[in-house]
């Protein structure tokens, strides 16, 4: 017979070392590493409400500790030199340091502000005369560029009502938070 202790986790916090898949993806030197995220959208099967929608949405940010996650960049110069082969120039060289830290729930944007809204697509439909699938994706696209690694948020999202009463759930996460 074999016996099993569970030990439940608690809420980690603090700094720590960046992970093998989190200093490739800094090494590949991204313009903007904020914009690196996998957004999907979903066909509702039946009507949701945004609060229920957003309680849940906190209950996976309070337990998922990749979405606690931020960076910080730090740029260093380093003076080079090397006097014992006779060389008096010097050398600067710059080199960007990524290192991170584990957030509290109550320290972060998405527990401060909100992590899902709502959007009626069909009322900015009747003020933009822009079809459903262009403001989808304008939507999508502001949502993906509101992520920031450094200061939060990580995860966003839009639960969207659409023609004929539907609703649609547009979901962004940053990679970091999730591979």
């Amino acid at each position: 017979e074999i016996e099993v202790f569970e030990k439940p986790q608690g809420i980690l916090v603090g700094d720590i070392g960046l992970m093998p898949i989190e200093q490739w993806f800094f090494d590949q030197g991204h313009v903007n590493p904020h914009h690196y995220n996998q957004a999907m959208v979903f066909n509702c099967r039946q009507t949701l409400d945004i609060e229920i929608l957003e309680h849940a949405f906190q209950a996976i940010f309070s337990h998922h500790d990749g979405l606690r996650l931020r960076f910080k960049r730090t740029d260093i110069e380093e003076v080079l030199s090397d006097v014992s082969l006779g060389l008096e120039d010097t050398h600067v060289v710059c080199r960007i340091q990524w290192t991170q830290k584990m957030l509290m729930p109550e320290d972060c944007r998405e527990t401060q502000t909100r992590i899902s809204r709502y959007v009626d697509v069909v009322e900015l439909q009747g003020t933009s005369g822009q079809t459903q699938a262009t403001l989808i994706n304008e939507i999508g696209e502001g949502i993906q560029t509101s992520l920031n690694i450094e200061t939060g948020p990580m995860i966003q999202a839009r639960l969207l009502g659409c023609d004929d009463g539907q609703q649609k759930l547009l979901i962004a996460i940053h990679h970091l938070s999730i591979d």
